[in-house]
Parts: C-alpha cells; structure tokens; sequence
C-alpha cells in the first residue's frame, strides 16, 4: 500500500534520519481513528468502538483497546488541546462504560463468546473466573485514567476515581491469586520464588507465554502509575498504592479471592520479577541462538518455520525478552551479578530481537511473513472449569502483532538495557509504517482492526521515546548538513536556472528576428515571382501569336514533305521531319486507340467526340492523355517533354485534368515515350 502519510521527514542519506513532530503525526491518526468504521463518534455520551472493520462489536476488548488507544493519543502524543470538551467527556464517558462492564459482567471475553457463554462464566454474580488479556487491558486503562487526572488532562468524579482503585486493586488481586507455581499451584505464597507465569484464563494451571508476558506489560503501568519509574522520571505515588491497599484488604474481607498477601502491590511486584527471572533462566539457551516452543523446545531451523500454518515461535523470543525487561530483571542482575553479567545479559536479548528481526524479513522475502506475524489466543479444555474450557475451545483471539513488538522490544532494550542508538529500529518502523491502509493511519491485512490499530500506534510511540532520547539530536545534526547541502544545490539550480532562462529569452528573440527576417524576405519573393509572371503571361501571349502564324507555316510545310513521301515512297525524310511523322502517327492511333474502346458504348455511333471521351473509362482517359502529351511534346519542344514541364492547357478541354498532370508526370519518367508507338506509321 503506497501511502501519502509518512513518518520520516526528509532523506534516508545520512545515519540517523528525521522524523516528522510526533504531536503532528498523533493529530493525523486521532483524526482518522474518530473518523473511521472503528469509531463511532456520533454516540451521544461516549465513544463506541467497533472491533474490526468485519467484526462490528465492541464488548471488554473493543472498549478497552479504543479507551487506551485514545488516552495513548491524547498523552503520549501531547495532544490534550487536540481534543474537544465534547471528546474528552465523550472519553470520559467510554472509560464509565469500561466501569459499568465489569461490574456487570466481569472480565470476560466478549465479543467473541456470546452473552450467555459470557454471563454464566465471567459475570462477577456467579464466580470469578476471568480472562487474563480482558483484565489486564481494563487495569491499564483505569491506572492510565489516574495518571491523566492527576496531570490535568481529564477530570473524573470522585465516585469515578474511588471505581477505577477500586478495579485495580480487584485486577491486582486476582492476578495474585492466580500466578502458576512451577509444581502447577496457583496463588501467592510467602518466601516463594517458582512462580513461573500465568494462563489465558484464571484457574489455568498451564502457563501460556503470551498471556504472562501480558501481565508483565501491565506491571509497565503499574510502575508507571504508582511505583516510580527512573527512567521516565516518574515519582512513587505512596499516597495511590495505600488506595489500592485499602481497596485490596476490603475486597479480602469479602473473600473473593482464595489466597491473600499482606500487600497486594508488593506481592505483585515480587511476583513479576520472579516470574521474570525464571522466565530468562527457563529460555537462555535459545534467546539469540534458536527459535522455540513455549515448553522450551528448540526449533531446528528456519525451514521448519516455513512449512508450518502458524506458528508463534518469533513472538516467543519477544515474549520471553519483554517478560524480562517490562520486570526491571536486568536492574536485579547487574545488583547481584555485576557489569559483566549485565552486559552478557543485554547481548542476549538484543540477539533475540535481531534474530527475530532478520527471520522475519526473510520470511517477508519469501512471502511468507503471515506465518508468524500474529498469534491467536485459544483455550484448552484442560481447564479445571471442564464447561469453559468446552465451550471456548474453538474460540481464536488476535492477541499479538510481531512487528509491532519487535519496535517495542528494540525500544525498550535501547532505553532501558544497552542504552545506545540503533539505525535498524528505523527500518522496522517502515514495515509497520508500510502496512497502515488507504493513507490512514490505521492498519491491518484484512481490513481495519482495533486492536493491530492500537499497537502500531503504541509502538510508533515507544519508537519516538526512544528516538527523542538518542537519535533526534544526532538526525538533526544530519539533516542540518542535509539541508546546508540541499541549500547549496538549489542555489546553483536557481542560478543555473536563470541562465537558462536568459539564454531561452535571447534565443526567443533571436529566434523571432530571424523569422521576422524570413517573413520580409518571402514576401518580396513571392511579390518578384507574381510581377515575373505577369510580365512572361504578356510576353508568352504575343510569342504565342507569332509563333502561331509560323508554326502553322512551317508545320504545312512539313506535312507537304510527309504527304509527298507517303504518297511516292521516294526519297528519304530528314530526321527533323521523320520525328514529326512518326510523332503524328502516334497521336493519331492514341485517338483511334479511344474511339475503338468507346465503340463499346450504345450510340457512340450518332454522339459527338466529347461525348464519346465522356464514355471511356478513367483508364482509357489515361492511355489517350498520354499518347496525345508525348506527341504534343515532341511537336513542340523536345526539350520540354523531357523536362516534364510542359503546359499543355488545350488537353485540359479534351481529358481530365487530373489525367493529364498523371499522365505528363508518367511520360516525363519515359524519355522518347513508347517505343511501340514511335515506330507507328501513317
């Protein structure tokens, strides 16, 4: 797809390219994600999503997937004075119904699942079963609406507010409660260090990367919002997570959860660092050196991944990095370890994300990126609830996108591990860039979809972090010598431009001149011509007069000569003489040669000559024009029948004139006419 909007702004020359302001690239695609089939903008109290552009149903992820990808906008992109008041309420109002859906029916996995497969597992009314991705993208909007208040940028009730900690707290709690150890227990446990991850669904015993690498993401958020993040400059929040506190201890009270930490936002950050550890130490091996499944086997190569339908063996190298990274592991190991450890620790991950990278682009050589480019959530029926996992199996959820990651991955690894500009993050960005569809910044192979939407966006997003921390300085130092150069080249373009056009504008004149020249000079041509043949009309007609009387004299003379030959058959004729004899006999059998074909015509007998020429045909015409011009010509001039130049006005009376111009341009190619007919005697 050839698209008009781009990121890149300017030339790929130099080694670190330049980038359009993110803020102007976010108001691009806030405007064509409100204006699309994926928002249904004109709902009166809030914004309607829709989750494909074929799936028109919104449920937890529809709703979840367009609130964080309108709060991402409107934050990391600095767009709050993009948004109207009637947007933001209308965004106030989609994270109210993100509230009511919970409390309603539990995090479930609508709209995939119908209402009453819905309702009868997932409502909160009758058990706590959960879907893991509905949760964790409901936490991190309701922790992104937190950190939008306390900014400024929207303003929730109080009511609203005390909601969201409250979902969180719960979100957390349920999290806790349901982390697989190693021996397939589940739940918190004191001085435990086997957690390993967590399942699709709560109850699950069997870990499923993907879904635990969701949950680090949201460990992300939680850092974000509450427990401080170095990096980004973020503060710890004590006076949130004793909210969140409060709400987790009323919320045990309750006894909705089977197992209870001491704190919540403590056990679930210990928790995430070690599933984290044992995530890295579980997956060492393979990270940078092979491909494999999530059980830990290895892949041989990258035939095998080519034959397959679909496999998620790419993404597992990007799971397995980010559970590591989104968890700080790094941070613990150069603590504990040393630099050494640290650096051995950063190669690793940044292998695993350049191999999966360059797989990748072989697979899309091949045409066969759709191979791994996605992975869909599905659900064993070896969940201990036997109904769901019956009534789910067959049920299959985009879940990831690989490009998308691969941008977060690299980002992540340059800002939080290695610390140090890559140029390849750039030629990812492009296969993301590439695959938004019909110059919009929406994306998808099959049409538009929220959620791929919602990644590409994020991830175009981690990209300009990374990009404005080590590469916009070192690009615009490019670019400045870029530009200096560009502005070197269209200085010499202009000047050479305007000498181009001072030497067009001369030659224009010059030009006109000489056809002024021209014009003068044909015109006393033409006008010396016409006076020419003025004066040789006038000259020709008083030759012709006299000439008249003395060839009429002489050529008396020479049919005397002829007709006393003839008639005596004495003597011999001069040549002069003979060539007149000879020339009449061929005038006369022209004539003779066109009154026997008109014979053919009824009452040729009792019609005047004219009138018998008038029935030969136009090929007939020809043959008597011709015999009758070569005698004429060699009566009169020779010379002039050989030239080609005769005029022979009389003939036009007889014949065609069009036969006589065909038939004096044909004899004059013939010099002394048809021999045949030199030869005919009178």
């Amino acid at each position: 797809m050839a698209n008009k909007r781009r990121l890149l702004n300017g030339s790929k020359e130099k080694t670190f390219w330049l980038y359009r302001d993110a803020s102007t690239v976010g108001a691009e695609m806030k405007q064509d994600f409100l204006t699309s089939e994926l928002t249904l903008a004109k709902h009166a109290t809030r914004f309607k999503f829709n989750l494909s552009e074929t799936q028109k149903e919104e449920g937890i992820l529809g709703l979840s997937y367009g609130v964080f990808l309108l709060a991402t906008l409107m934050d990391r992109f600095e767009l709050k004075t993009a948004f109207t008041q009637s947007e933001q309420k209308k965004l106030i109002g989609s994270f109210a119904e993100l509230l009511r859906h919970v409390k309603e029916q539990g995090f479930d996995v609508s709209p995939f699942a119908n209402d009453q497969v819905n309702a009868r597992f997932f409502g909160w009314n009758r058990n706590q079963y959960s879907f893991i991705e509905s949760l964790t993208w409901t936490m991190s909007c309701f922790l992104y609406g937190r950190r939008m208040h306390n900014a400024g940028m929207l303003t929730f009730s109080e009511e609203m507010l005390n909601e969201m900690t409250e979902w969180v707290a719960r979100s957390l709690g349920i999290l806790v409660d349901n982390v697989i150890h190693k021996n397939g227990d589940l739940g918190y446990k004191e001085e435990c260090d086997d957690y390993i991850g967590w399942g699709p669904l709560t109850g699950n015993t069997e870990v499923s990367l993907y879904f635990t690498h969701s949950v680090c993401e949201t460990f992300g958020d939680v850092e974000d919002t509450m427990l401080g993040n170095i990096e980004l400059q973020i503060a710890e929040d004590w006076q949130y997570i004793d909210e969140i506190e409060k709400a987790y201890q009323r919320l045990c009270e309750a006894r909705l959860f089977k197992t209870k930490a001491p704190q919540v936002v403590t056990a679930f950050k210990q928790i995430c660092m070690n599933v984290g550890k044992n995530t890295y130490e579980k997956y060492a091996p393979h990270l940078g050196k092979r491909f494999f499944y999530a059980d830990g086997s290895a892949v041989e190569n990258l035939e095998q991944i080519s034959y397959s339908m679909q496999s998620p063996v790419l993404l597992n190298q990007i799971y397995a990095v980010l559970c590591v990274v989104y968890v700080n592991y790094h941070t613990r190991v150069r603590k504990q370890k040393g630099e050494d450890a640290y650096r051995d620790l950063g190669a690793a991950l940044k292998n695993a994300i350049d191999m999966t990278y360059e797989a990748y682009v072989e697979l899309r050589r091949r045409g066969k990126e759709h191979l791994v480019n996605r992975e869909y959530a599905t659900f064993s029926e070896t969940h201990p609830n036997k109904e769901i996992g019956k009534r789910l199996s067959g049920e299959r959820i985009n879940v990831a996108v690989l490009e998308t990651l691969i941008i977060k991955a690299k980002a992540m690894i340059i800002t939080y591990v290695s610390k140090y500009p890559e140029k390849e993050i750039g030629e990812v960005l492009d296969i993301v860039e590439d695959t938004c569809s019909n110059d919009r910044w929406l994306w998808s192979e099959m049409g538009y979809d929220l959620q791929q939407t919602e990644r590409s966006i994020s991830a175009i997003r981690e990209f300009y972090d990374y990009y404005e921390k080590y590469q916009k300085a070192s690009a615009e130092n490019d670019n400045q010598e870029l530009r200096e150069l560009r502005e070197d080249y269209e200085q010499k373009y202009q000047n050479l431009m305007k000498n181009l056009e001072d030497a067009e504008r001369n030659h224009k004149e010059q030009l006109a001149a000489l056809k002024k020249q021209y014009a003068e000079e044909t015109k006393k041509k033409v006008e010396g011509v016409r006076e020419s043949y003025k004066l040789e009309g006038v000259v020709r007609d008083m030759i012709g007069t006299q000439a008249a009387e003395v060839f009429a004299e002489q050529l008396i003379g020479v049919l005397g000569r002829i007709a006393q030959h003839n008639i005596t058959g004495s003597g011999k004729l001069s040549a002069h003489d003979q060539q007149i004899k000879d020339a009449i006999g061929g005038f006369v059998m022209s004539y003779l040669l066109a009154y026997t074909r008109s014979a053919n015509n009824p009452g040729a007998a009792n019609q005047h000559w004219d009138e018998h020429l008038d029935g030969i045909s136009e090929t007939m015409q020809k043959d008597a024009a011709r015999f009758a011009i070569e005698w004429l010509g060699r009566v009169l001039d020779l010379n002039s029948y050989k030239r080609g130049d005769l005029d022979i006005p009389v003939l036009e009376t007889v014949f065609d004139k069009k036969h006589v111009q065909e038939a004096t341009s044909s004899q004059a190619n013939t010099v002394g006419g048809n021999s045949a007919n030199n030869n005919l005697k009178m």
